[in-house]
């Protein structure tokens, strides 16, 4: 009976440890890259992701995600969070490679072929972005930097200093984590993530202690779980939606547009902002409004007053679940329109960039800058 019993259970977790592996999320292996100046994904690796769906990501040169280069002749720096890194949908629907086909298609109307490189690193704001163009520059020297922001407060952290800054990407990953990768011990890191945190990242309590139960008190007046720290608004499926705007915007949102104007100036006019929220959103119902939409029309009149344009992608997205009730992003924590942007998210973003692209084109009347003209040279 015991040697059964030993025998199934060996049996078992022999079964679960190989049959398991394609059906959970990969280990992640990030390395320095000496070009970028910051750490990457590891070149050559295949990265599963089973969050949202099935999607599997080839990482490229330098660590980017689905991108071989094509050795196209403008060249296009796509930045952003996880939603420009886009590991929930497959290499071909992602915003970068939906944008170069795009622009191959006969009727874009562009009169070159194009090269996108995402940027995008999961958690990462647009102070990372800022601060990791200067490499970029040196490394490709693009044409054009595309800033995708999906959470305004992405955008807003430039006026933001105090913010912390994601840990992520802070330092290559270490023996222990490549360890495991090398060990294929993706459904045993699956397994303890899923009892060790909870759906929100933090750690779990358990459920019973030591002597009479209480309730502790915060340790800090800022925050319940005695972080000091500003957190991020995540009232709304955990995506940085919250019907309540903070105090001091005024001056956070000044500060954002002069950093904004003062980037655009130094790169002689080479930015171009992406506004794709998550609209619209299932909130007791479909509701076309965001909460960050007051705020953003700010911003953008203040930002047009200074000559940079943002395209707001809220009318197309809308547009899309109007006449067709197709949402622009997947499922989070069961609830649709809340996760990562799906295909057609990434194909209206990719669309509207195009027609960025043409506009452009159209006012300069020469095709895309010289190299001479770029601030880099």
């Amino acid at each position: 009976m015991t040697k059964s019993w030993i025998v199934g259970l060996l049996g078992a977790s022999l079964l679960v440890y190989f049959a398991g592996r394609p059906f959970v999320d990969s280990i992640l292996v990030r390395d320095f890259d000496d070009d970028l100046e910051m750490v990457t994904f590891r070149p050559g690796d295949t990265i599963r992701w089973r969050s949202e769906g099935r999607a599997d990501t080839l990482v490229g040169p330098h660590g980017l995600p689905g991108w071989q280069p094509n050795g196209a002749d403008f060249r296009v720096v796509l930045w952003g969070d996880s939603q420009v890194e886009g590991l929930c949908v497959a290499d071909r629907d992602k915003i970068h490679q939906q944008l170069i086909d795009q622009v191959a298609w006969y009727d874009s109307g562009l009169p070159f072929t194009c090269d996108c490189m995402p940027m995008g690193r999961s958690g990462t704001d647009a102070r990372d972005w800022r601060d990791g163009m200067p490499a970029a520059d040196r490394l490709w020297k693009p044409e054009l930097h595309v800033w995708v922001v999906t959470d305004l407060e992405d955008l807003t952290a430039l006026g933001t200093p105090t913010m912390p800054r994601s840990t992520t990407w802070s330092a290559p990953s270490s023996r222990a984590v490549r360890l495991a990768h090398q060990l294929r011990a993706d459904v045993l890191v699956a397994i303890a993530r899923k009892r060790l945190r909870d759906p929100a990242g933090g750690w779990r309590s358990l459920d019973f202690a030591i002597g009479p139960r209480g309730t502790a008190a915060p340790t800090s007046l800022d925050s319940p779980n005695g972080n000091t720290a500003p957190a991020r608004n995540t009232a709304v499926g955990g995506l940085g939606l919250s019907d309540q705007v903070p105090a001091g915007n005024t001056e956070i949102d000044e500060a954002t547009v002069a950093e904004v104007e003062r980037i655009a100036a130094e790169q002689a006019g080479r930015l171009l902002l992406v506004y794709a929220p998550a609209t619209p959103r299932i909130h007791n119902g479909w509701l076309p409004n965001h909460p960050d939409d007051e705020r953003f029309d700010s911003i953008q009149a203040r930002l047009a007053a200074r000559g940079i344009d943002v395209l707001d992608l809220r009318p197309d997205f809308r547009a899309l679940w109007d006449q067709w009730r197709l949402p622009t992003r997947g499922f989070h924590n069961g609830t649709p329109g809340l996760g990562h942007l799906n295909r057609a998210g990434n194909s209206l973003i990719a669309r509207r960039i195009v027609g960025a692209l043409r506009d452009r084109v159209i006012a300069e009347n020469s095709g895309p800058s010289s190299p001479s003209d770029r601030p880099d040279n």
